[in-house]
């Protein structure tokens, strides 16, 4: 293996790329590929490696089985993705900092890596420079007796051209943060190296020359305690006036250390104990005749970070900075950006929060919930049985895979209506494809608008904007979170032609008042009944009693036919026109009237669905009472047994309401929880084995950036929706169910319960 030629492919070519490519030359490497989404930047660094192929697609390289490794520096957002394919496609991985934005990444990247014997290197280049490596000598020999404090700043300038070049750099999700997680970063790490294990952190940021060019921090202060109780500072800013300028002063209880990690390295003073100073020199200044390439404060150190990462992949030695070393430094950041965030000391050691994965719940003991019942209560509210599948399997066999009309789609729509209690049904691919066509149907487009409730899945706002109509979101009610009418009302203008409401999570919003209102103003009743199948209101299925109402039968939903939906009806003229617009082939022979019979075929996009997802509707459709009424029976008994846990709610019903659950809804009472995260919270319920779901509709409709796309901006109109803003973040979402025992029920209220009653020690850790 001394001989081996290390072939390695490099992914990103951004600001730091000619280091990397630099280092692996030096190293002796055969750089065989160079990789970037935008072609004219790997071909720019190809430039100093002719040879190199260039690829726009990373996994282009992973699939090189001559390739032994791979180096990435792309933004933060993607570090964990493409190290992890990497890890699994067999390469070695040198990964730029940071090692990942979540500690649960970080761990998963060193546990692929210890599974796969592949190194996994993040880069730390200052620990390699050599003045800075003998300043760590000498503090390990204890040339400054115990260490004091730690004391760091970093001056830089960064305009706003260095973040709009970039469509990553400056933003949440892209960099994860700015000052400390990528400037600071350097600071922090060698401030880890060389402080020790850190037990307590403070942060403050701030943001005024970037002002609306960033939604991240230019300046970063912090304080770090360590174990042995020594103190750590740190000032990071980006608006100075120099490009790059370091200081570093290491005080110990018999000696401290001053110097920098600018290029070339500097030391200012410098003041040891005797017996050191006779066994150690340390040049004031730290000359070198050799120049990095690229941008120069990186240093060359790169180079000595790269040799060490090839000479172990030949050797099948150790990297001085594996994931475990870069995972120590990310959880001291992760720890400042939240003590920034919510102003208050965090401990370490840190997981994004206090909670951390099943069986870390803070400090009150074990979890409530057994993993035995956790992976019970995780599974889906599915019932698709090996009857079902053979069914499926059957018409493969024997009937054709597509039909126009007739056969098994028009006896699913026949029973769908029976069941429902409309005279008509339209099946379509999915329920967003349904809704389109009931749009269609009742005339909506350009000029018109639609009420919708924030509080809603986004396909809803989308069909209304396909149609050329214009969104207007409502608010909703904050017990029940269904559309509020009397919010709707207030909205109504010349122009709206109809009113969206949707039965969230199976619970039907009030039908009486919003048939009332579009009456008063013509109005048009339309409703997503995608989570309700099977719920009734004053006594009558949802789905009966509005102008035209729509379901899904997807995934998720109570009957699973993987894609599908369909659109109900009692109006004759709203049939023909929603399978004039998506029924290829069926139009004009199936359309009960003479006013479309002249068009020779459908006039829009075709939206039938497939056979094979109509048998499995079918099937679960004649069986589906049954299932309804278990559903209705375990789910309003978990309710029951929360109901009287003080700071928890269930979803409020109407009493002309006889509800499904396609979700198990709570919402946290926010006076009872007072000084609390409501994300602290979700965490706390989750670490004690509660199936949390994350929320669904977070953020809400009229905060979602969806509609800052082109065609669409003109048309949302956003307005106040403060019943929905305020109960949103409170909302705890679980899966509904079916099957569970007395004992399983009673887990589930006791998890409840303990966090309920820990609510004061919930409370300080925020």
């Amino acid at each position: 293996m001394k001989n081996m030629k290390v072939i390695h492919g490099h992914i990103g070519c951004g600001r730091v790329a000619r280091n990397h490519i630099d280092g692996f030359l030096c190293a002796g490497a055969e750089i065989r590929w160079i990789c970037d989404l935008i072609e004219r930047k790997a071909k720019n660094l190809a430039r100093f490696c002719p040879n190199a192929r260039i690829t726009t697609d990373y996994r282009e390289i992973l699939n090189d089985p001559d390739v032994h490794s791979v180096s990435i520096a792309v933004d933060h957002e993607h570090h964990f993705q493409i190290a992890c394919d990497a890890l699994l496609a067999d390469k070695h991985v040198l990964l730029e900092k940071p090692i990942a934005l979540k500690i649960e990444e970080a761990e998963e990247l060193v546990r692929i890596a210890n599974k796969r014997k592949k190194i996994l290197a993040v880069v730390s280049q200052h620990r390699f420079d050599p003045l800075v490596r003998n300043v760590k000598r000498i503090i390990d020999m204890g040339g400054s007796g115990d260490i004091s404090s730690i004391s760091c700043t970093l001056v830089a300038t960064r305009n706003a051209d260095y973040y709009t070049q970039s469509y990553w750099r400056g933003s949440l999700k892209g960099e994860g943060g700015s000052a400390l997680i990528n400037q600071g970063y350097h600071l922090i790490d060698l401030m880890v190296w060389m402080g020790g294990k850190v037990k307590e952190v403070s942060g403050a940021w701030a943001t005024k020359k970037l002002r609306g060019v960033i939604e991240t921090e230019e300046t970063f202060c912090g304080i770090l305690k360590y174990h042995n109780d020594a103190l750590g500072t740190l000032n990071v800013t980006l608006t100075g006036q120099q490009m790059w300028n370091t200081r570093i002063l290491v005080v110990g209880t018999e000696g401290n250390i001053e110097f920098d990690i600018n290029m070339p390295n500097k030391i200012y003073s410098m003041n040891l104990k005797s017996n050191i100073k006779n066994i150690v020199s340390v040049p004031k200044v730290r000359h070198t005749v050799i120049h990095p390439p690229g941008i120069p404060y990186y240093s060359v150190s790169h180079r000595q970070q790269i040799t060490e990462f090839v000479n172990c992949i030949v050797t099948g030695r150790s990297v001085s900075v594996n994931g475990n070393e870069a995972k120590k430094t990310l959880e001291v950041i992760l720890a400042l950006y939240e003590s920034a965030k919510t102003q208050s000391f965090k401990y370490l050691p840190y997981r994004g929060d206090s909670y951390g994965k099943r069986g870390t719940s803070c400090e009150w003991g074990k979890p409530v919930i057994n993993d035995k019942i956790s992976k019970r209560l995780t599974k889906r509210n599915q019932t698709i049985t090996d009857k079902d599948i053979e069914a499926v399997v059957n018409y493969l066999k024997n009937e054709p895979l597509s039909i126009q009309s007739g056969g098994v789609m028009e006896e699913f729509e026949q029973k769908f209506a029976e069941y429902i209690g409309c005279r008509h049904a339209v099946s379509t691919h999915n329920g967003t494809s349904a809704l389109m066509a009931a749009l269609f149907a009742c005339g909506i487009g350009p000029g018109d608008e639609v009420i919708i409730p924030t509080y809603a899945f986004h396909g809803i706002a989308i069909a209304v904007l396909l149609s050329g109509a214009k969104v207007i979101f409502c608010d909703v009610d904050p017990h029940t979170l269904t559309i509020d009418p009397l919010d709707v009302e207030r909205k109504i203008t010349e122009s709206t032609k109809a009113i969206i409401g949707l039965h969230v999570w199976g619970n039907p919003y009030n039908i009486d008042m919003l048939r009332e209102i579009c009456n008063r103003y013509g109005l048009i009743l339309i409703s997503d009944a995608s989570h309700a199948l099977g719920a009734e209101f004053g006594g009558k299925r949802v789905g009966s009693l509005e102008d035209i109402s729509i379901f899904s039968l997807g995934f998720s939903k109570l009957i699973n036919a993987g894609e599908l939906g369909i659109a109900v009806t009692n109006n004759i003229d709203y049939y023909d026109r929603m399978l004039l617009y998506g029924h290829v082939n069926r139009v004009p022979k199936a359309l009960y009237t003479k006013k479309y019979k002249k068009y020779p075929n459908s006039i829009g996009p075709k939206i039938r669905p497939h056979v094979l997802a109509l048998v499995l509707a079918l099937r679960q459709l004649q069986r589906y009472e049954q299932k309804k009424l278990l559903n209705i029976k375990t789910n309003r008994t978990i309710c029951e047994h929360i109901c009287d846990i003080p700071g928890f709610l269930p979803q409020a019903t109407l009493p002309k309401s006889n509800r499904v659950y396609s979700r198990l809804i709570l919402i946290a009472d926010k006076d009872y929880w007072t000084e609390i995260k409501p994300y602290l919270l979700l965490k706390a319920l989750k670490a004690e084995g509660l199936p949390i779901i994350p929320n669904e509709y977070d953020p809400l409709l009229d905060d979602s950036k969806l509609w800052e796309w082109p065609s669409y901006k003109n048309r949302v109109i956003r307005s106040l929706n403060p019943q929905a803003h305020s109960v949103n973040p409170w909302i705890v979402t679980l899966p509904s169910f079916l099957h569970l025992s007395e004992n399983e029920i009673k887990a589930i209220r006791n998890a409840f319960e303990k966090i309920s009653q820990n609510r004061e020690k919930l409370r300080r850790l925020c």
